[in-house]
Formats: structure tokens, C-alpha cells, sequence
């Protein structure tokens, strides 16, 4: 039972965080508390705090290690500044 409510709260944070109608229900504050469960949840799925190397295997290694760069990527930009994202678009429009 303790399982099935586990995995309900995650659904429910990915559907509010992931889904404009359900995030429109929301207040700040239970955004916040969404998007960091969804966040806690990606960071262990990625591996994001674990070696990517696997002894051995270099197809199980190179398979951890992009999962990890899916965190990393989603981590670029949750860390970006406006004016990071000013200069990289002005980068590209050139």
C-alpha cells in the first residue's frame, strides 16, 4: 500500500508539474513542493549523485552516463540566468 501511494505522489507532481491544466490548479507553494519531488525523482533515476561507471561493461556505462546527462541538461537550464539565456540566444540569431 505504502508503494501505490509512493507511486501516486509521483504521478501526481509529474501531471502538475509537466501538464499546464493541472499546474493552473496549483498554488506557488504547492508548485514548489511538486516540482522538487519530481526533481528528487529525476536526480535518482539519472544517477545524478552515483558513479556512471559500471566495471566491466562500457555499454551499461555509457547507458548510465546518458541518463546522467538528461539531469545535467535539465539542470543547465533550471541554473541559467536572463542574461545567460539573452546571450545565447543573441549567439544564435547571428
Amino acid at each position: 500500500m505504502l508503494r501505490r501511494t509512493l507511486f501516486a505522489s509521483r504521478r501526481s507532481a509529474y501531471r502538475a508539474v509537466l501538464k499546464p491544466n493541472a499546474s493552473e490548479q496549483l498554488s506557488g507553494e504547492a508548485m514548489a513542493a511538486m516540482a522538487r519531488l519530481v526533481l528528487a525523482d529525476l536526480a535518482k533515476v539519472c544517477r545524478a549523485k552515483l558513479p556512471t561507471h559500471y566495471r566491466g561493461d562500457p555499454n551499461e556505462t555509457a547507458y548510465r552516463e546518458g541518463k546522467r546527462a538528461v539531469w545535467l541538461h535539465i539542470n543547465s537550464y533550471l541554473r541559467m540566468t536572463d542574461d545567460q539565456i539573452a546571450e545565447i540566444t543573441e549567439e544564435n540569431a547571428a
